[in-house]
């Protein structure tokens, strides 16, 4: 998309991963200054992986996060790849409440679900 490519559902998931990304790690996946910065790291840079930010944080959750902005749309997790993803690292969670990181895992669901529904993927 910020290299001029029409509008898919690779998109919405890309998005997805860059608002985990921020939500997890605390900043954004692509810094930039200005719009056109923010678009250049998009099209250029790797975010930092969120296991050197955040200690601790499940590899999983790293490679769901990353696997959501692989720069080829057909490389991407699926929608339905990252809801199972998203509901394993839930069943892997301590008690709940108990992990730090439950909450992101949480809203990451709740943010897939969004973009679920947003683009018209009814559950089967």
């Amino acid at each position: 998309q910020a290299q001029g490519a029409p509008l898919a559902s690779p998109a919405d998931l890309f998005s997805l991963g860059s608002v985990i990304y921020e939500m997890a790690g605390g900043t954004p996946a692509f810094p930039g200054d200005s719009l056109l910065g923010v678009l250049q790291a998009v099209a250029h840079e790797r975010p930092t992986p969120l296991t050197q930010i955040v200690a601790g944080l499940p590899d999983a959750f790293n490679g769901l996060v990353a696997s959501l902005h692989a720069r080829d749309p057909q490389r991407r997790c699926e929608s339905a790849q990252v809801a199972a993803a998203l509901e394993r690292l839930l069943e892997a969670s301590p008690a709940p409440g108990s992990s730090r990181f439950a909450p992101a895992i949480a809203v990451s669901a709740a943010g897939l679900l969004a973009t679920l529904l947003a683009i018209g993927v009814q559950a089967g």
